[in-house]
């Protein structure tokens, strides 16, 4: 989209969208029966942001936010459940198109457009797995 206040406009949007973003300490105050009920241990990774093995999925919660996705499968006879956390990576994209334009009502003419851009894939950038409602494990992507 060439216009003129699409620049401006995707700034607003994405200002508007980072304003809204949840962080450990928004959703602690949002909910906080949920975060004293923790041990102090599991309490500090919270305020941190990070977790620990045996935290519980509130603790999760609190700390990375809600899950893009969940799935529940089974491993050595026992069920487990997995969290998985996405992100965006930026993909930089050149658009070309063809089109006819008009004069005048007259004649056809045929002209190239595009430019260029930058599109955002998601992808997995971690994965929290349970066993009875407990943190076993987890995996982080590297910034």
């Amino acid at each position: 989209m060439n216009h003129p206040l699409f620049p401006s406009l995707a700034t607003l949007a994405c200002l508007l969208l980072a304003s809204c973003a949840s962080t450990p300490q928004t959703r602690i105050e949002r909910y906080p029966g949920m975060y004293t009920s923790l041990s102090t241990k599991h309490q500090q990774a919270v305020n941190e942001g990070r977790l620990v093995e045996g935290m519980n999925r509130d603790a999760v919660y609190l700390a990375w936010g809600r899950p893009a996705g969940i799935k529940e499968g089974s491993s050595a006879g026992q069920e487990i459940e997995k969290w998985r956390y996405t992100g965006l990576r930026p993909v930089y994209v050149r658009n070309v198109g063809f089109g006819y334009g008009y004069g005048y009502g007259r004649y056809c003419d045929p002209h190239y457009f595009g430019g260029t851009g930058v599109d955002y894939v998601p992808y997995t950038n971690a994965v929290v797995e349970f066993r009875n409602g407990k943190v076993i494990g987890w995996e982080r992507e590297r910034p």
